[in-house]
């Protein structure tokens, strides 16, 4: 292991074991580790690949087609299947990981697959947020991957979206929180659980029936980007409180492909 993916690690597993621990939430700390361990040594190899072909302005899409057909993602997906006991097939890796995009992690190897194409997803993130920083985006939607997210997290004054797939962070609103389903930004329309010191929360919009998670906190906030929408979903304990015609609130898909977690909802509004 490199110095820069020690030190990385290192922030990862200290925020992880501190925050989680602060808001009651139960992760496996060891199999995260060790699967974070895995997706940054696949990221410095992908990230290598993509200096030498950014120059011609791939998408993510682009960047999966070309590993594809350069063996890169299959040898990446065997790498990960080894390092946490997985099965795969080599030769099946491109079926396997297009069924568990499309939701299907019943085929042997799945969690393989998945855990090499966020590592990609991350690299992609990090070298486009390096050269664009955060675009203004008004939608739940990654404009990266595609992946939705329910994660907002306040910065200074602005407020972002954080995807849970390749952490890449866009600006939502600026000065005060915006839906970032419908765009409404009137205060009067927008709803708040939140817990007793203002950390974190629920927002809701009453013009479209949304809810979405919130981090105020900027020591919190200061966790990598990967470990927000795992620490967001501790307001999910307020949940319940939410009024009774908020209706759009399935969970994201993969949220967690990285993480190992058993989530720890209570009752209540404080």
């Amino acid at each position: 292991m490199s110095q820069g993916e020690d030190e990385r690690l290192r922030l990862f597993e200290r925020s992880l074991s501190r925050f989680a621990g602060v808001l009651g939430l139960r992760v496996n700390v060891e199999l995260s580790r060790k699967v974070e361990e895995v997706q940054l040594k696949i990221m410095d190899d992908v990230t290598k690949v993509i200096d030498k072909i950014w120059s011609q302005g791939l998408t993510l899409q682009d960047l999966l087609a070309r590993l594809s057909n350069d063996g890169v993602l299959r040898e990446e997906a065997v790498y990960a299947s080894k390092a946490i006991g997985e099965s795969l097939n080599p030769d099946s890796v491109d079926d396997v990981l297009a069924r568990a995009i499309s939701g299907d992690v019943s085929q042997e190897g799945a969690k393989s697959a998945l855990i090499a194409f966020q590592a990609i997803a991350r690299a992609y993130a990090s070298r486009y947020f390096k050269e664009n920083g955060s675009i203004e985006h008004l939608s739940p939607y990654c404009p990266l991957c595609g992946a939705e997210s329910r994660t907002m997290v306040k910065r200074g004054d602005k407020y972002v979206m954080v995807c849970h797939l390749c952490g890449y962070e866009w600006v939502i609103g600026r000065g005060s929180p915006v839906c970032p389903f419908c765009g409404n930004d009137n205060k009067f329309k927008l709803g708040t659980f939140m817990d007793k010191e203002w950390k974190y929360g629920l927002m809701f919009c009453q013009e479209c029936g949304s809810y979405w998670r919130v981090i105020w906190d900027e020591e919190m906030a200061s966790a990598p980007s990967i470990v927000l929408p795992l620490l967001a979903m501790a307001a999910e304990r307020f949940r319940t409180a939410l009024p009774k015609d908020i209706v759009n609130g399935s969970q994201e898909p993969g949220a967690e492909v990285s993480l190992d977690k058993e989530e720890d909802e209570t009752e209540g509004k404080e």
